[in-house]
């Protein structure tokens, strides 16, 4: 999925996983400026599936509905929101 959260967890592990360089300084600039897309998903959570896919009759049963499934969405976030700008820093 393309939410924007996962994309910052994506440039932020490309980042502890390469060496330094002017890219990774840019890379950092932009990670550090774009932190706030966990806090977004916990302030606005989409729980019950991609509602511009459910509109148009795609994907129907996209609804968060496993055990504890609802609870590892707000772990998940929180620890990327508190504890991705530690690592980095």
């Amino acid at each position: 999925m393309f939410n924007p959260c996962h994309m910052i967890l994506l440039l932020t592990s490309m980042l502890l996983l390469t060496k330094k360089s002017e890219n990774n300084s840019f890379l950092f600039l932009m990670v550090t400026r774009l932190n706030f897309a966990p806090w977004l998903a916990l302030l606005f959570p989409v729980l019950e599936g991609n509602l511009f896919l459910q509109k148009f009759n795609f994907l129907k049963n996209l609804e968060l509905h496993l055990p504890y499934e609802v609870d590892l969405f707000y772990y998940e976030h929180y620890l990327g929101a508190i504890i991705n700008p530690m690592i980095l820093i």
